[in-house]
């Protein structure tokens, strides 16, 4: 899918008018950084696991942020 590819519903299922065929999401949903709950990747360990499911011909991805990860304090950003 390009960039000016908007997808649209058609017979109740995605539809890419520029591919001209239905499109089908494969994907997952990757919480990233969240030390409460032992999720607590290196940088190299979530290069790795995209690569991964790269592999897995994912086409989409949900990357989940906790937000007081991410803004410790007022607009101080880590």
């Amino acid at each position: 899918m390009g960039s000016d590819d908007i997808l649209e519903i058609k017979n109740d299922y995605f539809w890419s008018p520029a591919q001209e065929s239905y499109y089908i999401p494969r994907g997952i949903a990757y919480q990233i950084w969240n030390p409460p709950v032992g999720a607590n990747q290196s940088l190299d360990q979530v290069e790795y696991d995209l690569n991964e499911i790269k592999k897995l011909h994912a086409n989409s991805i949900r990357a989940e942020f906790v937000w007081g990860e991410v803004e410790p304090q007022d607009n101080v950003f880590d």
